[in-house]
C-alpha cells in the first residue's frame, strides 16, 4: 500500500501489517489490555482496506496518489519506527503483536470493509453517525460504553465573550446585547446526550462545527457557566464519538472481553472475515 508520511514529507511503499502495527502504536497506549490492541488493530487494517484506491476506495483526499497519510486529522495516526525492527521499547512490541494476532483480519458488513471509524473516549456512549456526519450508517450506531474510563471528563474551555465572538463569526454586538445566559446555549442534544444544535447569539450553530471552531475536546458539552466577561463550557469525552472508543475497548477488555467482542460491540452487525476471503489485493502498490 502507498502511504503519505506527512512528517517526512514523501511517499512510502509499506505492506499492509507494517503499516497496521504503526497505527496501533501511534494511535492507542501501550499499557492497553491486549484485546484492545487487538480490536485497534482490526480496526486499522479494515479502515487503511476500505481506504486502498486498487479497491475502489477514495486514497487520501490531499495527496491523492496515496492510500492513506500519517496524520489522524485525514486518516490515521502512523508511527515509523515500527518499520524497523519493532523499533524501541515496550509500545511497537505490543502493537506489533497485536498486528500479528489478528493478521489479515477486518470487519466487513454484508460482505464490504467498514468504515472503522474509532476516537478516544465516549464519556459512557458513543454517537450515531447520522448525528455528526448527516447520514446514517447500520454499523455507526449509539451504544452504551459502561466502565469506560474518561480522563477528559469535565474538561473545560474558558473564552471570552470577544475570543467567542470572533471563533464563531458572530457580531460582538450582538452577543453583547443578550444576557450572558442566553449568548451561548445548547438548544438541542442527540440521544446519547451529546449538544446537536448550540444557540449563540440567537443564530443556530451546528455542536459539530462549535467544536471545531472553539477547539473543544467532544460536543458533549456537559455544563455551560456564562458570566459578564466570558464563558467556560464543560465537556465529557474526547473525539468525534463514533465508532470504536477506544479507552471504553480497554474497559471491556479488562472485564474480559475479546477483541472480537470489542468490535461486534462498537461496530454492531460486523462480521470479521480473512482479507483473503473477500478477493482483493493485499497491496495497492
Amino acid at each position: 500500500m502507498l502511504l503519505y508520511d506527512d512528517e517526512a514529507q514523501r511517499y512510502r511503499v509499506l505492506p499492509l501489517e507494517t503499516y497496521v502495527a504503526g497505527v496501533v502504536s501511534a494511535e492507542m497506549p501501550a499499557g492497553f489490555p491486549p484485546e484492545a490492541l487487538k480490536a485497534q488493530a482490526v480496526a486499522a487494517r479494515t479502515y487503511a482496506v476500505s481506504h486502498l484506491r486498487a479497491r475502489g476506495g477514495p486514497g487520501c483526499p490531499s495527496h491523492p496518489p496515496a492510500d492513506v497519510c500519517s496524520v489522524a486529522s485525514e486518516s490515521q495516526a502512523w508511527a515509523p519506527f515500527v518499520a524497523a525492527a519493532g523499533g524501541p521499547g515496550g509500545g511497537p512490541a505490543a502493537a506489533l503483536a497485536a498486528a500479528r494476532a489478528t493478521r489479515g483480519q477486518v470487519a466487513v458488513y454484508r460482505g464490504r470493509p467498514i468504515d472503522a471509524l474509532y476516537f478516544a473516549a465516549s464519556g459512557g456512549r458513543t454517537e450515531d453517525a447520522r448525528y455528526v456526519w448527516g447520514r446514517p450508517v447500520p454499523y455507526l450506531v449509539s451504544v452504551p460504553s459502561p466502565g469506560e474510563r474518561d480522563p477528559w471528563e469535565g474538561a473545560t474551555r474558558r473564552l471570552t465573550w470577544t475570543e467567542l465572538a470572533r471563533a464563531l463569526g458572530v457580531p460582538r454586538a450582538e452577543l453583547l446585547a443578550r444576557p450572558p445566559a442566553r449568548r451561548f446555549v445548547v438548544v438541542r442534544r442527540t440521544p446519547s446526550g451529546r449538544a446537536y444544535v448550540v444557540s449563540v447569539a440567537g443564530r443556530p450553530l451546528a455542536a459539530t462545527l462549535v467544536r471545531a471552531r472553539l477547539g473543544l475536546y467532544s460536543t458533549w458539552i456537559a455544563a455551560v457557566r456564562a458570566d459578564p466577561e466570558g464563558v467556560t463550557i464543560v465537556t465529557n469525552g474526547f473525539g468525534h464519538g463514533v465508532g470504536l472508543s477506544q479507552y471504553g475497548a480497554a474497559a471491556m477488555a479488562e472485564a474480559h472481553a475479546t477483541y472480537a467482542d470489542i468490535l461486534r460491540h462498537y461496530y454492531p452487525g460486523v462480521s470479521l472475515v480473512p482479507l483473503s476471503s473477500l478477493g482483493a489485493p493485499l497491496t495497492s502498490r
